[in-house]
C-alpha cells in the first residue's frame, strides 16, 4: 500500500530505508565493543561460545565443560560463528554482541516496514521506528550479550507476518512467520508458542464471537453463515486455506524440534525434562526461585524502562482507546499487548526483558 502524497516524507520508498539506516546504524552498533564483558550473565555466554568453537560440539552448549541446559543453542550458535568469522575464532566483546546488535537493529527496520505498509503513512512509520529504537530498554538489551533481544525480533516479526499474511493473503508472509517462529524456539524454547497463541487466539476469538467477523479461516467461508451486517469476508486465494498452516506448521516443527530431537537422542531425557519442563514450567510457577517478583512488578519497571517516551503515554493510552473501534490494528495490538502482559503478571518470575517481544505495539 503505498503512502498518499499528505503522508510522504521521501519521494522514493527506498530513501525511508536509507535515512533510517544512517541513522540508527551508528546506534546500534558504535558500542557493542567499548567495554568489557559485564558479569554475570555477558561472561557465561562469552564462555559458553568459545567452548563451543573449542569442542567442536554444536548440539549440546557447554559452560565450563559441563552441559548447559537452560536455554536452545541458536544464540550460541551464531554468536560462536560471528566470532570465528569476524575475529577468528576469539571471543571479543563486539563480535559476540553482534547478534543483539544485529536484531535490534533489524526489528526497527521492520517496524518501519510493517507500520508503512499496514498505516500507508511514511510519518508514522519514522515515529513508531524511532520510538523502538530509542526507548531505554530496547537499546539496552540491542548493546547487551544475552538471547533476549534476538528472541525478541524473532518472535515479534514472526507475529507481525502472520497478521499480515491472514488479512492480505499472502501465503509467502505466512511461510516466513512460521519459519520465524521456529527459529525464535531454537532461540529460547516453547515461550516463541505462548507468544503466537496470545497474540491471535484472543483477538480473533473476539472478533468471531462477538463481532462476528470472520478474518482468519482454515477452510471457505460461506456468506450465508454469518449476518449482513457482519464486515466483508476476506476473499482467499485458493491455495491460502489450511494448506499453506499444514505446509507453515511443518516448516515451523521441522526447524524447532531438530535440536530437540537431537538433544533427546544424544544427552537423554534428564537434559530435555530440564530445559522444557523445569526452565520453562517450573519457572514460571515460581518452583525455580529464580527472579521471584510481586504482581506489580511491571507497572513499577515499565514507566523507566520505556523512558523517554513514557511521558507520552497517557495521551497515547488516550488516542488508541478513542481509535480503536474505527482501526482493526489498534484493537489487535490492544489484544495482544494485553494478553502478553497478563500472561506475565501470572508468571512468579518476572523480569523488564521479558517484555520487550510486544515493544512494538
Amino acid at each position: 500500500m503505498e503512502a498518499s502524497s499528505s503522508n510522504r516524507l521521501f519521494t522514493k520508498e527506498w530513501h525511508g530505508y536509507l535515512f533510517l539506516i544512517l541513522l540508527t546504524m551508528p546506534v546500534f552498533f558504535f558500542h557493542l565493543g567499548r567495554r568489557d564483558f559485564w558479569a554475570p550473565d555477558e561472561p557465561r555466554f562469552a564462555q559458553m561460545a568459545r567452548e563451543m568453537m573449542e569442542r567442536g560440539d554444536w548440539i549440546v552448549p557447554y559452560l565450563n565443560n559441563e552441559p548447559y541446559g537452560e536455554k536452545p543453542p541458536l544464540t550460541f550458535w551464531l554468536m560462536s560463528l560471528f566470532c570465528y568469522l569476524g575475529a577468528g575464532g576469539q571471543v571479543t566483546p563486539f563480535w559476540a554482541r553482534l547478534l543483539s546488535g544485529i536484531a535490534g537493529f533489524l526489528g526497527v527496520l521492520f517496524v518501519f516496514w510493517y507500520v508503512k505498509r499496514a498505516l500507508a503513512s511514511q510519518w508514522l512509520a519514522l515515529l513508531s521506528a524511532m520510538i523502538l529504537a530509542s526507548n531505554f530498554r530496547y537499546f539496552w538489551q540491542s548493546q547487551y550479550l544475552m538471547i533476549d533481544m534476538s528472541f525478541a525480533f524473532l518472535a515479534f516479526s514472526a507475529v507481525f507476518l502472520l497478521k499480515e499474511g491472514i488479512e492480505k493473503n499472502r501465503p509467502s508472509l505466512s511461510l516466513a512467520s512460521y519459519i520465524l517462529l521456529g527459529f525464535a524456539c531454537l532461540s529460547k524454547g516453547p515461550l516463541a508458542f505462548v507468544i503466537a497463541f496470545l497474540a491471535f487466539v484472543p483477538y480473533y476469538g473476539y472478533m468471531y464471537f462477538k463481532k462476528k467477523e470472520f478474518l482468519f479461516t482454515f477452510y471457505n467461508p460461506k456468506e450465508e453463515d454469518f449476518p449482513s451486517s457482519s464486515a466483508p469476508l476476506i476473499k482467499e486465494k485458493p491455495f491460502f486455506t489450511w494448506r499453506i498452516h499444514i505446509i507453515g506448521f511443518f516448516l515451523l516443527f521441522s526447524i524447532a524440534f531438530s535440536w530437540y530431537a537431537a538433544i533427546l537422542y544424544q544427552e537423554g531425557w534428564d537434559f530435555f525434562y530440564f530445559n522444557i519442563i523445569v526452565q520453562n514450567y517450573k519457572r514460571f510457577t515460581g518452583e525455580l526461585g529464580s527472579h521471584l517478583r510481586p504482581w506489580f512488578y511491571y507497572f513499577l519497571h515499565f514507566p523507566p524502562d520505556f523512558m523517554p517516551w513514557t511521558l507520552l503515554l497517557p495521551g497515547a493510552f488516550y488516542i488508541i482507546w478513542k481509535e480503536k473501534k474505527k482501526n482493526p490494528l489498534i484493537l489487535w495490538l490492544i489484544f495482544w499487548a494485553a494478553s502478553f502482559w497478563f500472561f506475565l503478571n501470572l508468571s512468579r518470575a518476572k523480569f523488564s526483558k521479558y517484555l520487550l517481544p510486544v515493544y512494538p505495539c
